[in-house]
């Protein structure tokens, strides 16, 4: 409907500037459906899991807010979903209840939302691949829909277990675990992502292969190579073909893993943790996807760990504690995984950090930061500094939430520099230093540049409506103090591509 209306409103634009006499028609690009936004985004996922990609990394270049200027809300939503959204083009993806919505990242609008076939319990972790959306819901069911149109396509049997586990989607196959409540009954799933009939919304995916003695408990898989490799909560991982489901290798920790496995390709190693053993593990992967298990690495988190590590430039950083214990930020050195220091953020964490290296230098020592949630009654939003040969810990409180609650999700961030929060009432806020971006041209405030707003500012022109001083400042766009049918033009040429900005030419 959207692109319908964008193509009428151009024409009707063409036509009436042409009668108004202020431009020739020549001038006018042809009317078609593009839109535009000031910044250019790929239609590729940005953040495409819950941890960002198949690493489980969660590190970005972005410049995000580092404390020393005040954070705000740019805007805040209540009950859209549970677990971490995921970046799609312009757009978020996040599940909750029984209803996936797509929201628009810089306004936090609903664009569209579809019910799904059931619920999706307390914590589901989407992933994006194959221009599809994959949503574990109640009782083991996995459902794939149009990343577009959210339109269903398939769904899987499912095995009456809870959707713990994060998806993982690589090269037109998606794995998925299950678990009940206390890890004892789950499986580890391997599915094609290809919509057998595209008639139906209802069909069945049948399973490619199946491993039904792991229940994935939080415990999310990466990819190397040919190799699927995740953990369970008996504390084993495992590298299988990532086609056929056989056993590569496996090893053995000393008790259940609740998070993701995260893969350092640089190192060619993969990290983990232990939840009740309170340990972090550093294992080499051969190219064949085996273990080199001569010689494993761990080191001691101060608390029960259910955070993913994250390596970068010779540090492991893991986060450790529960509502019911203490822990903190844990950094350790990676060749040895010695403790380097450790330090209280005022509360346990679950999250699993999220690292930006936009700001390291040779001249400030690679400084980083990392973002984390306390899961506490506040959940405040913890920025933590680091950088080679630091041994103290420089830890601020970031934002503190307009709506306190506890928090088991990660933070995600965007190609701008926006972070966005949700906690464990649903509520989902973008956070930045900056206030809602003005986008020139976007004078209805949709966080878009297209044809009905070249509409909306020649019907301004003429006096068939009123706009407030924030949109007459998007509108006039040639900055002369007016707004004219010269500024729709140029809104109109600019949401076709005909120009890529509105400087004077």
């Amino acid at each position: 409907m959207r692109n319908i209306m964008s193509k009428m409103a151009a024409v009707f634009l063409a036509g009436a500037l042409v009668f108004s006499g202020n431009v020739k028609a020549a001038a006018l690009p042809e009317a078609d459906t593009t839109t535009r936004a000031t910044e250019v985004v790929s239609d590729a996922s940005y953040w495409s899991s819950f941890r960002k990609d198949n690493s489980n990394m969660a590190i970005v270049d972005t410049k995000l807010p580092t404390g020393d200027t005040a954070v705000i809300e740019k805007w805040k939503t209540d009950g859209l979903g549970v677990g971490s959204p995921i970046i799609v083009g312009d757009d978020l993806y996040i599940a909750g209840g029984k209803m996936l919505r797509r929201v628009d990242r810089i306004t936090g609008k609903v664009l569209a939302e579809q019910e799904m076939v059931m619920s999706t319990g307390y914590f589901s972790y989407a992933a994006y691949g194959d221009g599809k959306i994959f949503v574990p819901l109640n009782s083991g069911v996995l459902q794939a829909f149009d990343a577009d149109t959210l339109k269903p396509l398939w769904r899987t049997q499912g095995d009456g277990q809870q959707p713990l586990c994060p998806v993982t989607y690589d090269n037109g196959n998606v794995y998925v675990g299950t678990s009940n409540g206390n890890g004892s009954v789950g499986s580890f799933y391997c599915f094609s992502s290809a919509d057998g009939d595209t008639e139906r919304s209802d069909e069945i995916q049948e399973r490619i292969w199946i491993d039904e003695e792991s229940a994935c408990y939080w415990a999310g898989a990466t990819i190397v190579g040919q190799a699927v490799i995740y953990g369970n909560e008996k504390g084993l991982v495992q590298s299988r073909n990532k086609l056929t489901g056989e056993v590569i290798d496996s090893y053995q920790a000393e008790s259940n893993i609740r998070g993701s496995i995260a893969y350092d390709a640089g190192r060619g190693t993969i990290y983990f943790t232990a939840k009740d053993a309170q340990k972090v593990y550093a294992m080499t992967v051969n190219g064949d996807g085996s273990f080199n298990k001569n010689k494993v690495l761990e080191g001691d988190v101060n608390g029960l760990v259910t955070s993913t590590p994250v390596a970068y430039n010779g540090r492991v950083y893991v986060m450790a504690g529960n509502i019911t214990s203490r822990g903190g930020l844990n950094v350790f050195d990676a060749k040895t995984m010695d403790l380097i220091y450790e330090v209280d953020i005022d509360g346990p964490s679950q999250s699993s950090p999220l690292l930006t290296t936009a700001y390291a230098t040779v001249e400030n020592n690679k400084t980083v930061y990392l973002y984390v949630a306390l899961n506490n009654s506040v959940g405040t939003v913890k920025v933590i500094k680091d950088f080679e040969g630091n041994t103290e810990p420089d830890v601020k409180d970031l934002y503190v939430p307009s709506n306190p609650q506890y928090c088991t999700a990660s933070l995600v961030s965007d190609q701008t520099g926006t972070l966005y929060y949700k906690n464990d009432s649903g509520y989902l806020w973008a956070l930045n230093t900056t206030g809602p971006e003005l986008i020139p041209g976007d004078v209805n405030e949709d966080g878009r540049v297209d044809s009905e707003d070249a509409l909306t500012t020649l019907q301004c022109s003429v006096g068939k409506t009123d706009i407030s001083e924030v949109r007459f400042s998007c509108a006039d766009v040639d900055n002369d103090g007016k707004i004219t049918a010269a500024d729709a033009l140029l809104i109109l040429q600019y949401s076709v591509g005909k120009i890529s900005d509105f400087k004077p030419r």
